[in-house]
């Protein structure tokens, strides 16, 4: 009896809303099927030009910093990807829109001796030192465990046309650059492996920004930030458990081990956010970027937080800090960086303490050998 009454009840109240009028036409389920594939493969499209885009704007800066970065590896100066490299249900739709085939196709060229000898996006590449490359894969497993300044002769297809290379490879910073498609946040960040941008990011940056968003993010990683607050972090958090579980005996209840994380991320997270940003000019400025475009930047950054920048009192910090002092440190950087070009000196930020770039900050740490240094499945995820 009591569902009756609630389907009547249901049935009275649909039965008093307001309906459509017009005879609409439906949509059959193979023109919903191909207009999917349609969107799909825009979508790709969009994906596979954002990654270009950010592998010309990263890669010349991680090859320009390859000697202080505590990661490295060798690179031809170009990226390759295969249909196999996307999930299958986005491999047909990249075959379909001739995106990529079966073999290594050309993504991206960001090496000055690879973009000097002729190497562009849509090549195919057929063979590394005369043997046969099967697909993106094989071409990265070939590629490890090489040398920087080694010659390797590259087999390429253009248009029906075969034709060969000897390009010297050269080292690179290794850090995987992730694509976040689906993140509208204007925002980037690195966990120490891997630096991520969002699509945010690159709408509301033009080349020359996002080559200065980069640096920053590059610069935690040649400074070691990640691993220095991971250290931080469990120093304070025993130090605060020890002084929580001292007070417990005497019948207090405190969170010292709380407020230290607090006070660990207020301090430090700011001060790391700062070096950042004076270590990424340098390294921006070795790679030939255009240092006057950071203050510009982060000041369009400022206004898209509204008045709450300029209304931040002097003694409050955040992690991301976007107020008057980040603009007039980074005038200052600037000033002090082409005051070093203009004399000749070594474009290297200077040091209060000792420290020696190019080193990993623990010692047990190791780079990720099957760890690709391109776009796959997982970028495409987000």
């Amino acid at each position: 009896m009591r569902g009756l009454l609630i389907s009547l009840a249901c049935s009275l109240g649909l039965s008093a809303c307001a309906y459509t009028v017009t005879d609409m036409p439906s949509a059959p389920y193979d023109s919903l099927q191909r207009e999917t594939r349609i969107q799909t493969g825009d979508i790709l499209v969009k994906y596979l030009a954002a990654q270009r885009r950010l592998w010309t704007v990263a890669g010349p800066m991680m090859i320009a910093n390859a000697p202080l970065c505590p990661r490295r590896t060798v690179t031809p100066g170009f990226t390759v990807l295969s249909d196999f490299d996307l999930p299958k249900n986005l491999q047909d739709v990249a075959y379909e829109r001739a995106l990529l085939s079966r073999d290594a196709v050309v993504q991206s060229v960001y090496g000055q001796d690879a973009f000097a000898a002729g190497v562009r996006a849509g090549d195919v590449l057929l063979s590394v030192d005369g043997k046969r490359v099967r697909n993106a894969a094989d071409f990265r497993a070939r590629m490890k465990r090489r040398a920087g300044g080694e010659s390797v002769t590259y087999g390429f297809l253009r248009e029906g046309a075969a034709y060969t290379l000897t390009l010297p490879l050269v080292d690179i910073c290794r850090y995987r650059l992730v694509y976040l498609a689906a993140d509208r946040e204007i925002n980037a960040w690195t966990d120490g492996a891997t630096i991520y941008v969002t699509q945010g990011q690159m709408d509301f940056a033009n080349d020359r920004e996002l080559a200065v968003v980069f640096g920053h993010e590059l610069a935690h990683n040649v400074m070691n930030h990640t691993q220095k607050m991971k250290l931080n972090s469990q120093v304070i958090t025993t130090i605060g458990h020890w002084t929580d579980n001292a007070f417990d005996v005497v019948g207090f209840d405190t969170d010292f081990e709380g407020l230290s994380r607090a006070a660990l991320s207020e301090i430090y997270g700011v001060r790391f956010e700062r070096e950042a940003d004076y270590a990424g000019l340098y390294l921006l400025a070795r790679a030939g970027g255009d240092i006057t475009a950071a203050a510009p930047y982060w000041r369009r950054i400022a206004a898209e937080h509204g008045m709450d920048s300029v209304r931040l009192p002097l003694t409050e910090t955040r992690s991301h800090p976007d107020d008057p002092e980040r603009f007039v440190t980074l005038e200052k950087t600037r000033i002090e960086i082409e005051d070093k070009i203009r004399t000749g000196r070594e474009l290297m930020p200077n040091l209060s303490r000792g420290y020696t770039y190019g080193q990993k900050f623990f010692w047990w740490e190791r780079d990720n050998d099957d760890a690709d240094d391109e776009p796959d499945d997982r970028d495409l995820n987000h």
